[in-house]
């Protein structure tokens, strides 16, 4: 049995993977993380989000920006239908003695806010991910791509932070809290980045067989 996938099956397994990590992050920036350490509540959200990152970076290098630009719609899309199943099935009529809503509202009563500030981030640093990547591997003629993916990674991840803490929280938390929960929340994501690049790589060069 044949399990080598071609270059089309390739981008679906790719863009499936986007969108999944996409709906979980989401899913689970809920619950926020207590890192005392450092005197820091970060979202869970963030042991998956920066793959989102990094599977925009693999698509732009291995099939074009365009091609990346249209799975981040995707995943737009697909994070928009289920952000509303799940608030229609929260807030549909339950039947007597089911205890389960309140958790189910208090998980999902928070998830519009989440979208709006995590879709106008999402879109932002994405486009400028893709953009980046794009522009450096013209210029680099097709070498070494780790330190190209690493820069255009952490960039776009710094303007998602920013735009996402910016839209929750601006106007809520004094500016010093935002800029210092920006800083950490970078640095936590960069640092995921570098210890995911061999897989990183390893996806490029899938991607690109």
């Amino acid at each position: 049995m044949n399990f080598k996938l071609s270059a089309v099956e390739k981008r679906i397994v790719i863009g499936t993977i986007f969108c999944i990590s996409f709906i979980t992050a989401n899913i689970i920036t809920i619950k926020l993380i207590n890192l005392e350490f450092i005197h820091l509540m970060i979202p869970a959200g963030i042991l998956i989000y920066p793959l989102v990152f990094v599977l925009t970076s693999v698509m732009t290098e291995a099939y074009g920006e365009r091609v990346a630009q249209r799975t981040l719609i995707m995943g737009i899309f697909a994070n928009l239908f289920f952000l509303l199943m799940v608030m229609l099935v929260a807030y549909l009529p339950p039947p007597s003695g089911y205890i389960g809503d309140e958790h189910l509202r208090f998980v999902f009563g928070a998830a519009p806010r989440f979208f709006v500030a995590g879709i106008a981030g999402y879109f932002s640093g994405n486009l400028v991910n893709a953009r980046l990547t794009s522009i450096l591997v013209a210029r680099s003629g097709g070498s070494d791509s780790s330190l190209k993916n690493l820069f255009a990674i952490s960039i776009g991840i710094l303007v998602d932070i920013i735009v996402f803490i910016g839209v929750s929280y601006i106007g809520i938390i004094p500016i010093a809290t935002i800029a210092y929960m920006v800083f950490n929340y970078w640095i936590i994501n960069v640092v995921w980045v570098i210890i995911a690049k061999p897989l990183v790589s390893w996806t490029l060069k899938w991607a690109k067989s």
